[in-house]
């Protein structure tokens, strides 16, 4: 049996690693909320019935009676609707308070109290781990990392996120493999983040072009909430200390190292509308042995609006180009995984579980020759 190809495992953080987003002003309850919110689904042509035909009205509805949740990747393209984004701007149902009393989704308030009780630190108390009386990081994420190295799988971690949260992370990362978890007592050394591999940042030499070359740099201290700034052809604010680019390169040190932690580009995505291209780089040369898997609550099956930015090249001799929006569609379940924190919080194998669908489905398509047909690039 041929050995598991190398991993490059690539998990962002807010809502798919840890529950609340400090940076942005979300708790944690709120963020729990939001949660639930990305997969209740409403009818969309009837936005006063749950997508299984029950009525919002608390006071029409039959005791026990509650919709499923959906978190099948295909659930975005039926007939219905999802309350998060039905609700962002409803001040009277926001998705912060999905399931407050009286308001519809008070039905699925058990299961945010389930979900709540499954995060709380039980432990004595930890600034590191649970700062807030939760638990920072999921522990299905902790549980991955172990798990994977009792198997001796070679892969490496990489952490992604637009936001000011990976110093924190960092440290998280440091305990834990310092054997300081309390449900992970085994010393696991080589996931020692270094605050200085904390400093990354990606950036396409031409930020206004979501084909230009990607480069990563560290720069001397830590960027604040405007990350890169704004203004997409200003030069950089703060000065930097290393550089690696185009993306060959990066993508040679990022599986070179055990760990590593990387600021993204929000405003290039933001001001490129979210099309998938202008999103968090990914790479795949289909000439090597590693396989990137990318973890993101926010990938959606949308052609126009996602979060990962697949870039492709058939062998090392070619530039890597960004796919199309509707190729990186197609590529959840191989590359790209849409995160489900519910699920991860209620089943400590969820991560493992969706990095096996990966890889299968990735050995399927290289074996039959429709990976290397279906990464045009754009």
């Amino acid at each position: 049996m041929a050995a598991a190809r190398k991993l490059v495992l690539h998990f962002d953080v807010n809502e798919t690693i840890m529950v609340g987003d400090p940076a942005s002003g979300v708790d944690f309850e709120s963020s729990l909320n939001h949660i639930l919110a990305k997969v209740a689904f409403l009818d969309k042509d009837n936005k006063d019935f749950w997508h299984d035909g029950t009525p919002l009205d608390l006071a029409k509805r039959k005791d026990g009676e509650i919709p499923p949740l959906l978190t099948n990747f295909d659930a975005e393209t039926g007939p219905v609707l999802k309350c998060y984004e039905a609700n962002r701007k409803n001040a009277l149902w926001p998705p912060s308070k999905f399931t407050d009393p009286g308001l519809p989704g008070e039905i699925y308030r058990p299961l945010f109290e389930e979900l709540k009780q499954q995060l709380q630190w039980k432990a004595s108390k930890n600034e590191v781990f649970a700062p807030d009386g939760h638990h920072f990081l999921l522990p299905a994420f902790f549980h991955t990392l172990a798990e994977l190295e009792k198997q001796g799988r070679d892969f490496t971690l990489v952490i992604r996120t637009f936001g000011t949260d990976l110093p924190e992370v960092a440290r998280c990362l440091q305990a834990f493999a310092r054997g300081e978890h309390p449900d992970f007592p085994q010393k696991f050394e080589r996931f020692g983040l270094a605050l200085e591999d904390a400093l990354w940042v990606l950036r396409r030499e031409d930020r206004s072009d979501v084909q230009s070359p990607i480069y990563l740099r560290r720069y001397e201290e830590h960027l604040g909430k405007e990350g890169l700034g704004q203004d997409m052809s200003a030069p950089d604010r703060v000065s930097y200390t290393d550089e690696l680019g185009p993306d060959e390169k990066v993508v040679d040190f990022i599986a070179s190292k055990p760990v590593l932690a990387i600021r993204d580009d929000y405003h290039h995505w933001r001001k490129m509308r979210y099309v998938p291209e202008s999103g968090k780089p990914l790479w795949i040369s289909l000439d090597d042995d590693v396989q990137h898997i990318f973890f993101d609550d926010n990938i959606h099956n949308k052609a126009h609006d996602s979060i990962v930015a697949v870039r492709a090249r058939k062998s090392s001799s070619e530039p890597f180009r960004a796919v199309s929006g509707e190729v990186t569609r197609l590529l959840e379940g191989v590359l790209l995984v849409k995160a489900h924190p519910v699920e991860a919080i209620r089943d400590k194998d969820y991560f493992l579980r969706e990095i096996q669908r990966c890889e299968e489905k990735f050995e399927l398509m290289s074996k039959h020759g429709s990976l290397r047909g279906l990464l045009q690039p754009a």
